[in-house]
């Protein structure tokens, strides 16, 4: 099966200790294109919410946790680099 997403993503970081914590949530449109034996081509809501630390000033990791359609979960784990 083929995913295909468009979301848009709200994120925050936390203050004090905690500065370089930030937690985000993600809210869209989800479209899964294939078929078992219940369904074929599903377009669901998709959210997701997620922690980010900042390792430094351009590297941030990143876990989240997403719900693109109904019994399907996605956990990923990723680094991201600002410039």
């Amino acid at each position: 099966a083929d995913q295909t997403s468009l979301s848009l993503l709200a994120t925050g970081h936390l203050e004090g200790e905690f500065e370089k914590v930030s937690m985000y949530g993600r809210l869209g449109m989800n479209r899964i294109a294939g078929c078992n034996r219940t369904w074929c081509n599903k377009e669901k809501f998709m959210v997701g919410l997620g922690f980010g630390y900042d390792f430094s000033k351009h590297f941030t990791g990143r876990l989240e946790f997403q719900r693109p359609a109904d019994h399907v979960s996605n956990v990923s784990l990723g680094l991201a680099y600002r410039f």
